[in-house]
């Protein structure tokens, strides 16, 4: 038997489509006018071996009873439902019914009911039913959206299941779709790769029961509802299997939480065995940390937001690194750390988050390898400076030109003395020879930086040390071209950071000299390799922590100067301007604990700082004849004014992908008297011996540096 709509079917009064058959197939087939009926939509039985088979191609519904209700002795069942379309009953949207037959529902539309009305409701008694949902089944708040009462039932859900599944009988859930308003369940089983939420956040928390086992595989959810004092909960009373997924809490009162509060979210009488692979938070302050035993799925509320307990900038850049990454929890180290924040006494997290920022890690390093690079910078304009200020042909030191000769008796003439020629003064021109030049120089320095009190950076005191050789070429009177190739040492203490760098450095440097004006000017190149050692004391319950690491930097660094010397017989003054222009590139690195990457482990990316000091003063010597030695003491006075003195690292806590922040460090000081002394001595023409001090005094951040080396000109 086979009925065929085309048209709208509507039933005021009773049943839209009613049909029945024995032994054989009764079909029906809804055409796109759909049905609407006070009673039953559709109602299909078959007697005997019959089967039913209904397709629905438009909208049908039953205001009193049931959309479509189907009916057979041992036969098999098929409705379908068109995507787009519905089926809506009073009662019930669908309902089968079988002693020994097989059900097979196929929605891809929607299947609904209002009022007390089920979504699906299936009674097979000693048959089987499929329901396979790629649509949605939907029933107001609180009702059942499919109900077995007898029989085995499988429920294959890619779609949108709203409201309760509750089986008398032997129900599978395969669940990869959306089911909502789970509170108040029961199953047998539950394989759950999709998106389980309990019920609306407003709502009452509630249980899923699963009779039997359950699982839960990658990409799935399990939304559970907590509140101060209770929460949701799924029982399984067999096995529960988790291979992943994640458990998202919502809060229906966020500001009654405390921290460290413990839920049980899964418990499970045949054992709990995997993990899932974290949680996933919308409360505004707290997220949570799962923990196992062999049972049961704990949830234990962690606060997130310790913005509020900071007391510096540095220390609030972390807060809310941690607070913007964390309302996804892993199940790994980031949990763990949070937890340990969670232990900590009120008084202690703002140190705490002091230790978690690494503050000094790359600024200190940044701060000696900068200071490094300008010392081995300023050996090169020592040298410069050593030229520029003797002969035109470089004899290391001026010399004092000697009187007169004696009057000599010239032929053809004859005396009183008074009366003859004198010879004059011997004239040495300058020949434009090229004079070579070989030097070496040691150099060291120390420093203190003052931290930032509002931003929260520790001091750093930062050491230096190093030695320089180099080589320089005079063309003609005027010009200089030198090289030089240097090492350094250098070590840096910052708070809980500490560290030490090697360093290689290369430079060149040329001047000029016309007449009193110069002009001096040199590039440097700079390597660093860096260690650093960060000490991590113990936060909440959890151990500290040693980080290491090792990273290079690279220093690139131009200086350039000019001035006029004036000069008398023995003594001299010179202005002069400079200015150097500096960029530091440290590479990526990621610190490491004792074993590997520990829980208070940083990943620093790639970063670079700048240094543009400016320099204007003036510089006095004189020479001193030893008898055989000539002796020039000197001494300069410049305003230093340093235009770029920011000093930042941006971290990352390896625990909490996504946690960066920016921490600011110590820096130097925007102004500072430079004050630089020294002394060479020339045992010869081609023999020195050279020294220099040289400090930087400022408000807050002195700097001390010395010199010395020998010299040689052929």
């Amino acid at each position: 038997m086979t009925v065929t709509t085309n048209g709208v079917v509507a039933a005021p009064y009773g049943d839209g489509i009613a049909t029945t058959s024995a032994d054989g197939w009764n079909t029906v087939n809804v055409g796109a006018g759909g049905v609407a009926a006070s009673d039953n939509g559709v109602i299909a039985t078959a007697t005997g071996k019959g089967s039913v088979k209904v397709k629905i191609h438009g909208d049908v519904s039953g205001t009193d009873k049931y959309g479509v209700a189907a009916a057979t002795s041992s036969g098999s069942i098929q409705i379908d439902l068109d995507a787009g379309k519905f089926i809506s009953g009073g009662m019930a949207g669908v309902a089968v019914q079988s002693q020994t037959g097989e059900a097979t529902i196929n929605n891809a539309g929607a299947i609904k009911s209002s009022g007390t009305g089920v979504g699906i409701q299936i009674d097979v008694n000693n048959g089987s039913a499929t329901v396979n949902n790629s649509g949605t089944i939907q029933v107001d708040p609180g009702q059942i959206a499919i109900g077995v009462a007898s029989g085995a039932a499988l429920i294959k859900n890619t779609g949108v299941i709203d409201g309760s599944i509750v089986s008398l009988g032997l129900t599978t859930l395969n669940n990869s779709g959306t089911w909502n308003n789970a509170a108040s369940s029961y199953v047998q089983y539950l394989n759950n790769t999709g998106v389980i939420n309990m019920g609306p956040a407003d709502g009452p928390v509630g249980t899923l029961t699963v009779a039997k086992d359950a699982s839960f595989g990658p990409g799935s959810y399990y939304n559970a509802r907590i509140t101060a004092t209770s929460n949701d909960l799924i029982m399984i009373g067999g096995k529960a299997t988790i291979t992943g997924g994640l458990v998202k809490i919502t809060a229906q009162q966020d500001g009654n939480y405390q921290r460290g509060s413990r839920y049980i979210l899964m418990r499970a009488m045949g054992g709990v065995t995997g993990q899932f692979d974290g949680v996933l938070s919308d409360m505004s302050k707290f997220t949570g940390l799962l923990s196992y035993d062999d049972k049961d799925v704990y949830l234990t509320i962690l606060l997130r937001d310790f913005r509020s307990y900071a007391l510096t900038r540095n220390q609030w850049s972390v807060a809310n690194a941690i607070y913007w990454s964390s309302a996804k929890m892993g199940a790994g180290l980031g949990g763990q750390m949070l937890l340990a924040l969670n232990q900590s006494a009120d008084s202690s997290v703002a140190a705490s988050l002091t230790q978690l920022s690494g503050d000094g890690v790359v600024t200190g390093a940044a701060n000696a390898a900068l200071q490094t690079g300008h010392l081995f910078t300023s050996v090169l304009d020592d040298q410069q400076s050593l030229w520029r200020d003797s002969m035109p042909r470089d004899q290391i030191v001026r010399t004092i030109a000697p009187f007169a000769y004696a009057p000599t008796r010239v032929d053809g003439n004859k005396w009183p003395v008074s009366r003859q020629n004198y010879a004059p003064t011997p004239v040495r021109r300058d020949d434009g020879v090229q004079r070579w030049r070989v030097w070496a120089s040691g150099f060291g320095g120390r420093s203190s930086l003052r931290g930032d009190t509002v931003a929260g950076s520790a001091d750093q005191k930062l050491n230096s040390y190093g030695g320089a050789l180099g080589v320089d070429y005079q063309m003609g009177a005027s010009m200089l071209f030198g090289v030089a190739l240097g090492g350094s040492s250098s070590a840096f203490n910052a708070g809980n950071a500490q560290g030490s760098a090697a360093g290689i450095h290369v430079g060149a440097y040329t001047g000029f000299r016309v007449k009193g004006f110069y002009g001096t000017a040199s590039v440097a190149y700079s390597n660093f390799a860096n260690k650093t050692t960060r000490s991590v004391g113990a936060i909440g319950a959890i151990a500290g922590e040693q980080e290491t690491a090792s990273f290079t930097s690279e220093e690139v660094r131009t200086r350039l100067e000019v001035g006029r010397r004036i000069a008398t017989e023995n003594f001299a003054v010179t202005p002069f301007t400079a200015i150097e222009i500096a960029h530091l590139h440290t590479k990526p690195f990621i610190e490491q604990a004792a074993g590997g990457v520990g829980m208070f482990t940083l990943s620093f990316k790639a970063q670079g700082v700048a240094s543009m000091p400016t320099f204007i003063g003036l510089k006095a010597e004189a020479s001193l004849d030893l008898g055989g030695s000539i002796l020039t003491p000197w001494i300069s006075l410049a305003w230093r004014h340093e235009w770029s003195t920011s000093r930042t690292q941006t971290a990352t806590l390896t625990a909490l992908p996504g946690a960066s922040f920016v921490i600011i460090g110590a820096k130097p000081a925007r102004d500072a008297a430079q004050v630089k002394a020294g002394v060479n001595l020339a045992f010869s023409q081609t023999v020195a011996l050279f020294a220099t001090f040289e400090g930087e005094f400022g408000t807050k951040n002195p700097v001390y540096a010395g010199k010395g080396g020998m010299k040689m000109a052929w």
